[in-house]
Order: C-alpha cells, then sequence, then structure tokens
C-alpha cells in the first residue's frame, strides 16, 4: 500500500491500517513522513496566517521563523504524544508495546493534519 493510501486509511480511523503499521518496523520511515507532511502544513499555516496579519510590512525573517517553528514544533508533538502514550500504556494499563510501535502509530495519527 502507499503512503497516500495508509494516510487516507488512518485519516477513516481504520483500525487495520494501525495495526499493519505497529506489527511492521518497514513502516517507521513512512510515520516519519507524515509528521514532516504534516509539520510542513503547520508550517505553512502560521506563514499564511503571519502574512495576513502582518500584511506588506511583514518580514521575510519573520516569516521564515513562522514556518521554522511550526515544523519544529510539530516534529516536537511526535515525541510527546509518544511518550505520553507510551507512559501511560505501559505504566498504567501494562500495555506490551515497544517505543517503535508506538511512535509509528502515533505518525500515522498525524495523517489528517496534512
Amino acid at each position: 500500500m502507499t503512503l497516500i493510501g495508509h494516510m487516507v486509511r488512518a485519516a477513516r480511523l481504520d483500525i487495520d491500517v494501525y495495526e499493519e503499521v505497529e506489527r511492521e518496523e518497514g513502516h517507521t520511515r513512512s510515520a516519519y513522513y507524515v509528521v514532516a507532511l504534516a509539520s510542513l502544513a503547520t508550517g505553512l499555516g502560521i506563514l499564511i496566517e503571519l502574512s495576513m496579519t502582518e500584511g506588506a510590512s511583514a518580514r521575510g525573517s519573520v516569516l521564515l521563523l513562522g514556518l521554522a517553528g511550526g515544523v519544529v514544533a510539530t516534529m516536537a508533538a511526535l515525541t510527546v504524544w509518544t511518550a505520553c502514550v507510551y507512559l501511560v500504556g505501559v505504566i498504567f494499563f501494562g500495555g506490551t508495546a515497544t517505543w517503535g510501535e508506538v511512535m509509528r502509530t502515533v505518525g500515522l495519527a498525524f495523517s489528517p493534519g496534512v
């Protein structure tokens, strides 16, 4: 299945795609791609918002800083959410998932952000 196919199925909350991504370590890169696309979308949204509110007075450096901030914030969100889900699942519910399994499924869950 293609990356876009996985993203569409994830956005539709298809449990089978999450199970598939959890099992197969080869999907780690795909999960990072999804988060990278979502972070770019976030950064572009911030860039557009800044250019609309600041108008012609917006300097290029401010706009690029907004773009970079959106990208960094979304990539950091992957780490924070993965840690939260992993710790709650393992500590409170006695789960057996590995960090990689959780990261792949959380990363794929960023699909609607694209």
